[in-house]
């Protein structure tokens, strides 16, 4: 499984407390706006980005595990579309 982080803009205050928890994973921009750095960190980075979750005082981070696509180059295979013709 490999983790995906999501912002909300709307609770981000920009603190920077999820940099100095996770810096290979967010930062801050020029005009002291948060970024992700690595949307997908992989689990070798999960503690890390766990306890900026914990620590972030608005609330404003999550993540949610993906499965881990193996065997495709890091890519998720190509779904075939459902159904058929006719």
């Amino acid at each position: 499984m490999r983790l995906r982080i999501i912002v909300d803009r709307d609770l981000c205050e920009a603190n920077g407390i999820c940099v100095g928890e996770a810096p290979e994973v967010f930062g801050l921009d020029e005009d002291n706006q948060m970024g992700v750095l690595d949307e997908r960190p992989g689990p070798e980075r999960a503690a890390s980005v766990r306890r900026a979750l914990d620590r972030c005082p608005r609330g404003a981070l999550s993540v949610v595990e993906e499965p881990s696509a193996r065997g495709f180059g890091g890519r998720a295979p190509i779904e075939e579309p459902s159904g058929g013709e006719g």
